[in-house]
């Protein structure tokens, strides 16, 4: 009792409490036990065949017999008997960290594990926040526009362990800022861990490790290194006994040895330059050096950028655009075409653009340089390691650079502490606070219209952005008038978004779980499903895990190996369905199709006769094949 009378002393801290209790409360709300993309019922699988065979690995009926339509999704690897099996997508640790929560409360249990990393890190977020600069209203703020002005939040209701791995690398973070060995060490364990959460996170190791360096302590950097071998220890040898390597992963099956090591050491060579610089800079006598030696310095650095641009410029190129695409518009990314389903960063938080204030702000005033340093480093290296990679994630809100939200959202939350200062009058801070409440009205009232405006304004919160920015740098007399309601304007933009894409997640997830309580009570146990495209087996997982069923993708296979599959589960006396394309969720990204004319299913109908025809809710339809 006593620690709790502690740890609700101030009256700021219990405003932190009650927060993240409504706020959890709120989101429990939403909590729906149904995947919707495909790595999500890789991981719900993997995590399910854990609790039942006491091993990641998924057999799909395979071992019964070896189609290539009963490969689900995900990588596969091959197994002494000649099975393929689904691995674990990409995590290793994952189904180990999700178990208890899957037997304590089945498929939800894991969406409760996302909830509760995501609260965990908003906490955080105001812990951090408040050790980096001490003021209880930027903690507070911090922890609110993390919360609900980011796209993070939508991510707090999915399956995938999203929420999970910015939680870890949050830890780790707040961890090492305490100073303590016992601390440190603590935070180089989780800091390993979240490398076996996503692989990528290793650049977060060593941005924590560069840290270390740049604030001279040695031993901590010991005590981290030595934390962090031991989950990495365990990777490596869980990947060697899997794979055969330790290098090799679980994320996709590679058969080119030279390909592996360029994708895991290539994008690393960006963490390893900073971790570079940053030991030069702390030994190494620049300004003299630069004194003795400016002329020739400038010479050579003018040679090698020339010689940069002209090897090199193409790419230099490409990796420019891919920069502007995740941070500011992402239809200029050079690789993928159907942007307006997929937002970059100011696009989805135009909030966000104020972290960029946020850092001018800490240079000019010369204060908090280590926590600049660390606070800048994570997001600039993730959004490079993702530039170098080629990664994005094409799930309208760009999954991959939910571990540098956080940083940035701590940035901005300084951001608007400076600018209340000296910008914002008594009555434009009412309007900031309150203007927000109107547009999440109407979104309340009618959803359909704010989702459309919300896509039909694609351009919109990067100009908003970018205004924000040039009013701030080259306002002058106008900057008092004009960039309140900027403010105002983002804070609403990204507010209305945000809530947007949450509810449509929910929303969405309700509409599929609906259609997947009735195919449970139709479909009996142990029998075969037939599907012709991803989005279609969705509704037959909470089946599958709950009645065994085996799912074919016909698409994997062709009509021998179809009519071979279909055959050999009759001959057997199981019964077979046939799922035809016709399904409002997936009119919702692909558009409608029409019964029956998928030719994949034409065909098996065709070769086969239908012994039931059933309409399911929402006007799904289902046969039942036999001879």
């Amino acid at each position: 009792m006593s620690n709790l009378a502690g740890w609700l002393k101030s009256r700021e801290d219990r405003l932190i409490y009650y927060y993240l209790l409504a706020l959890t409360i709120l989101l429990l709300f939403g909590v729906r036990g149904m995947p919707w993309v495909n790595d999500e019922l890789a991981y719900l699988l993997s995590v399910d065949s854990l609790s039942k065979t006491g091993s990641p690995l998924v057999d799909n009926g395979i071992s019964d017999f070896n189609a290539p339509e009963l490969v689900l999704h995900g990588t596969l690897v091959v197994d002494a008997n000649g099975r393929r099996m689904l691995m674990p997508y990409p995590s290793i640790f994952y189904p180990y960290l999700a178990l208890p929560f899957y037997l304590l409360f089945s498929i939800p249990g894991l969406v409760l594990l996302n909830l509760m990393s995501f609260i965990a890190s908003t906490f955080l977020v105001y812990h951090l926040s408040l050790r980096f600069f001490n003021a209880y209203d930027v903690s507070l703020t911090s922890a609110i526009v993390y919360s609900v002005l980011t796209y993070s939040v939508k991510y707090s209701l999915d399956i995938w362990p999203h929420s999970l791995s910015v939680l870890a690398v949050l830890l780790s973070s707040a961890l090492l800022i305490r100073n303590g060995g016992g601390s440190v060490f603590a935070a180089g364990m989780i800091s390993g861990l979240a490398v076996g959460l996503r692989y990528p996170n290793i650049i977060f190791t060593l941005v924590l490790a560069a840290y270390l360096i740049l604030s001279n302590r040695p031993r901590q950097l010991l005590l981290f290194s030595a934390g962090a071998a031991i989950p990495l220890s365990i990777l490596l040898w869980v990947n060697n006994s899997l794979y055969g390597t330790p290098l090799r992963t679980g994320y996709i099956d590679f058969a080119d040895t030279e390909y592996i090591c360029q994708l895991m050491f290539i994008p690393l060579a960006i963490p390893v330059a900073i971790l570079s610089a940053l030991v030069v800079k702390r030994y190494v006598d620049v300004p003299l050096l630069y004194r003795r030696h400016g002329g020739d310095m400038r010479r050579l650095l003018f040679a090698l950028l020339v010689l940069s641009l002209v090897l090199f410029g193409n790419r230099i190129i490409y990796y420019l655009g891919f920069f502007f695409s995740l941070v500011v518009d992402f239809s200029f990314n050079p690789y993928y075409d159907e942007f307006i389903f997929t937002r970059a960063i100011l696009q989805s938080s135009p909030i966000l653009v104020l972290s960029f204030i946020g850092i001018h702000l800490m240079i000019r005033e010369r204060t908090r340089r280590e926590s600049l340093i660390l606070l800048v480093s994570i997001p600039a290296v993730e959004i490079l390691f993702c530039c170098v990679l080629g990664v994005f994630g094409s799930m309208s809100l760009m999954r991959y650079l939910l571990e540098s939200i956080p940083y940035l959202s701590i940035l901005s939350a300084y951001a608007l502490h400076r600018l209340r200062a000296y910008v914002l009058s008594c009555p434009q801070i009412f309007a900031l606070l309150y203007a927000p409440v109107i547009p999440l009205i109407i979104e309340a009232v009618n959803f359909a219209a704010s989702k459309n405006l919300i896509y039909y304004t694609y351009k919109v919160p990067m100009l908003l952005s970018l205004s924000t920015l040039i009013v701030y740098y080259y306002g002058m007399g106008i900057k008092k008038v004009i960039l309140p309601y900027l403010l105002v304007s983002i804070i609403a933009y990204s507010l209305v978004l945000n809530i947007t894409f949450l509810s449509y997640n929910v929303l969405h997830r309700e509409y599929l779980l609906s259609e997947a309580h009735e195919i449970s009570e139709i479909i009996p146990d142990g029998s075969l499903v037939l599907h012709s495209r991803y989005v279609g087996q969705m509704i037959y997982i909470p089946a599958k895990v709950h009645r065994n069923l085996d799912i074919a993708f016909l698409e994997l296979g062709n009509r021998t190996s179809n009519k071979e599959l279909v055959d050999h589960y009759l001959d057997n006396g199981i019964q077979v369905y046939v799922v035809p394309p016709h399904n409002k969720s997936a009119s919702f990204i692909y558009g409608m199709v029409k019964p029956n004319e998928e030719p994949y299913v034409r065909w098996i109908l065709s070769e086969y006769e239908i012994k039931e025809e059933i309409t399911l809710i929402n006007d799904r339809y289902l046969f039942r094949i036999g001879r």
